[in-house]
C-alpha cells in the first residue's frame, strides 16, 4: 500500500493495477500449488482457466476487493507451505509449518472467510495420510485450527460490539 500510494496517490488506477498484479500472483500460486500433485500440464491449464474466469472480474477490478485478493494469496501460500511440510521424507518441516501458520494468520487478518483454507488443509491431511484414524487425529494441524477458532471468536465479538454501538461494520 505504501508503494502504491507513492506511485499513485489517491488515484483509482493505482488501486486497479495493484489488484490486477495481486490477481496475477494468485493465478501463479494456483499453478504452483497444483504442481505439487504432479501433472504440470493439467496444473498449468487449470491455472490459466482460473486466471481468465469471468467470475473473478469483480475481485480483480473493484477497488474494495483488496481484502479478498490478499486473503486468497495468503491462503494459497498457507496451503502451499502446509502441503510441502506434509511431504514424506522432508527433514525441515518445522520451518514450513511455522511459515504456513504465519500465512494463515495473514490470510485471517485480511478476511475472516479464510477459515475455509484450514478446512481444506485438514481434509488434505486426513485423506493423504497412510495411517490409522487414531494417528491421523493426533497429527491434525491443531495449532492452525486453534488460530482459526480464536480469529473467528474475535471476529464475532467485534462484529457484535460494532452492531451494538450502531457502527457500520
Amino acid at each position: 500500500n505504501i508503494a502504491r500510494a507513492a506511485a499513485w496517490p489517491s488515484h483509482p488506477l493505482g488501486f486497479r493495477i495493484t489488484n490486477l498484479l495481486l490477481y496475477a500472483w494468485i493465478s501463479v500460486w494456483v499453478c504452483i500449488l497444483l504442481r505439487l500433485f504432479g501433472r504440470p500440464r493439467i496444473a498449468t491449464l487449470t491455472a490459466l482457466l482460473f486466471a481468465v474466469q469471468p467470475l473473478h472480474c469483480e475481485v480483480a477490478c473493484w477497488i474494495t476487493s483488496r481484502s479478498i485478493l490478499l486473503s486468497s494469496l495468503f491462503g494459497l501460500l498457507y496451503l502451499y507451505f502446509f502441503i510441502r511440510a506434509e511431504l514424506p521424507g522432508l527433514t525441515f518441516s518445522r520451518p514450513l509449518r511455522l511459515a504456513s501458520s504465519l500465512m494463515l494468520v495473514l490470510a485471517l487478518c485480511s478476511k475472516v472467510s479464510a477459515v475455509s483454507f484450514v478446512a481444506v488443509a485438514s481434509l488434505y491431511h486426513w485423506l493423504s495420510l497412510d495411517a490409522p484414524k487414531r494417528r491421523r487425529l493426533q497429527t491434525l494441524p491443531w495449532l492452525q485450527i486453534l488460530i482459526t477458532v480464536v480469529f473467528a471468536l474475535l471476529h464475532l465479538h467485534f462484529y457484535r460490539t460494532a452492531g451494538q454501538a450502531g457502527g457500520d461494520y
